[in-house]
């Protein structure tokens, strides 16, 4: 019983805040075949969240949930509009250090707490100073998309930080391709570090 309640839970968070996502950038809707396949897509990350999660402890459960819930939020905006919105961005950071303090509080060890934050930052700093280079190929909103993504990713394992952006270079570099064969220049890179990021979680969860 419990599981289904996590699906169905999921399924039915996942489309509400996908809806939100439409809305925000309604000048930027998808013909109807378009619509029924991120009708899917959704409907498969809602699933596949609430399974995985039913199965995890109540942080990870956490961690995953969270990352999804970006995932679903922020994909149809960065797609639609070609944009990120900011505020999911950083709720989701605070909550994913909210339970980096909760792994620390239940004696997990400094080790799984600071090591995390030690890459995170890192990193942040790394694109921060890409992005000033070069602004047209990372925006600011991407910068802040890896807070909580590479918090969350590093909290289960710092090495997997490595393995989620070569995975979402991967998948963006073959997006790249197939946009340019169509005359499109724009290459929203948002997408590819949240569904990289769930993937990860949800294989080695």
């Amino acid at each position: 019983m419990t599981v289904w309640l996590w699906v169905f839970g999921s399924i039915a968070l996942t489309l509400v805040c996908a809806r939100w996502s439409r809305e925000r950038a309604s000048a930027h809707a998808l013909g109807k075949k378009g619509q029924i396949a991120e009708f899917a897509y959704l409907l498969g990350i809602g699933v596949v969240t609430g399974f995985v999660a039913n199965l995890q402890s109540s942080l990870n459960a956490i961690l995953f949930s969270l990352v999804a819930l970006l995932l679903v939020l922020q994909t149809p905006i960065d797609l639609r509009s070609h944009q990120l919105a900011r505020w999911p961005t950083i709720f989701s950071t605070i909550g994913v250090l909210a339970v980096h303090v909760l792994r620390f509080e239940m004696s997990f060890g400094w080790q799984q707490v600071w090591i995390p934050v030690a890459v995170t930052a890192a990193l942040f700093l790394l694109l921060c100073l890409f992005s000033i280079r070069w602004p047209s190929q990372l925006g600011w909103g991407d910068v802040l998309l890896v807070l909580p993504l590479s918090f969350a990713v590093g909290a289960v394992n710092p090495v997997l930080v490595v393995w989620w952006l070569l995975a979402a270079a991967m998948t963006a570099s073959a997006h790249g391709l197939s946009i340019r064969r169509s005359g499109k220049r724009y290459l929203p890179f948002g997408p590819h570090l949240l569904f990289a990021a769930w993937v990860i979680l949800a294989i080695v969860l």
